[in-house]
């Protein structure tokens, strides 16, 4: 004999109604919906996506008003005593870059960011500009009173990025690289012994080539080599 809590559960089991095509369709909690047994669970709607962020830039209108610092580690080179360094600065307007190669016994010398600042007020003043500020990482080099001095004596101000943020200073940063790939390996590739003065001659001739001949295409550029932007049309060198 059957309980009444067994005909409750048979009653319970059996389909609530049945849609057009035959197929029973259960009964769901609340908010669950189910179109039929043979068509399958109807799709949850999709969550729009947040849009995207603007992408964040500089705010640098003209050649001068923000010129990035840093210094490269090269390696131990034969016949120096010492550590090979290149120093470049890039002017963020234009991506003009300046840069020298220096052998100092441990770390970079200050004596040499120094004058690749007086270097740059020098070079942007003759083409018209005025140098306005300087931003350079956390490095003893950099925080030096001599290097600040020598900031302060051309007009500019010093910014510091914050530490461990290297992307700051992304415009160095990514300079460095583009120098290493197209500039470094080529040169330690073709010499079996890679000498000081023969790396000084390589790096001239390719930011030569990388300010006065390399179209770039970034959104300040648009094509225009940087000489461009810093000397104009008549695409003067510096003396």
């Amino acid at each position: 004999m059957r309980s009444a809590i067994q005909d409750w559960v048979r009653a319970a089991s059996q389909p609530s109604c049945v849609c057009r095509c035959g197929v029973a369709s259960w009964s769901r909690p609340a908010g669950y919906s189910r179109s039929c047994a043979g068509a399958g669970y109807a799709a949850k709607p999709e969550r729009e996506s947040p849009p995207q962020p603007e992408p964040l830039h500089l705010d640098v209108e003209q050649p001068g008003d923000l010129v990035q610092l840093d210094c490269f580690y090269i390696g131990r080179l034969s016949g120096t005593r010492g550590r090979t360094w290149q120093y470049t600065a890039i002017d963020v307007a234009s991506s003009f870059v300046w840069g020298s190669v220096q052998i100092s016994e441990v770390n970079p010398d200050t004596k040499h960011c120094s004058a690749l600042v007086r270097r740059v007020a020098s070079e942007l003043a003759q083409a018209g500009w005025k140098l306005k500020a300087v931003s350079t990482d956390n490095g003893g080099e950099f925080r030096a009173e001599p290097f600040a001095r020598s900031v302060a004596a051309v007009g500019a101000k010093q910014r510091f990025i914050r530490a461990g943020r290297p992307q700051t200073n992304g415009a160095v940063e990514r300079v460095h690289r583009t120098i290493l790939e197209e500039c470094w390996r080529p040169s330690f590739a073709r010499a079996l012994i890679p000498r000081y003065t023969a790396l000084k001659r390589d790096l001239d001739a390719y930011l030569n080539y990388y300010n006065y001949e390399r179209a770039h295409t970034g959104r300040r550029n648009l094509g225009r080599t940087p000489a461009e932007l810093v000397y104009g049309a008549r695409k003067m060198r510096p003396r």
